[in-house]
């Protein structure tokens, strides 16, 4: 990674960061969330997985609509970093610390390999 890409980085991570804060303290059941990124091509590669505790508190967030929030404030944070995302759902996936454990033993970094990549 060049300075470059590492300023850029730093500057997506207090972005994302801060979206994540927020969604902690207004959505319940959010956790956590994470990025991946090609800097060769970021718009087309960024990846934004949004983790909640169980898959009873995403379904939750779906019916209440909170996953439009979610992805309408990620898409902003985007844009304000000169990143558009031509199609939010390719970009912006929501899972679960329940599913991570069934599928791969809550070992995230396997998870991320096979599903995100």
């Amino acid at each position: 990674m060049n300075k470059q890409d590492k300023k850029f980085e730093k500057e997506l991570i207090k972005a994302l960061t801060l979206c994540c804060e927020e969604f902690k303290t207004t959505i319940s059941g959010f956790e956590w969330l994470t990025h991946t990124v090609n800097f060769s091509n970021i718009a087309q590669s960024i990846k934004i997985i949004c983790v909640f505790k169980d898959n009873d508190t995403l379904e939750d967030a779906k019916v209440k609509d909170e996953l439009t929030h979610i992805t309408n404030a990620l898409v902003d944070c985007l844009k304000n970093l000169g990143i558009t995302l031509k199609k939010s759902a390719q970009h912006i996936r929501f899972d679960s610390e329940e599913n991570c454990n069934l599928s791969h033993e809550g070992n995230w970094q396997k998870r991320l390999n096979q599903q995100y990549s």
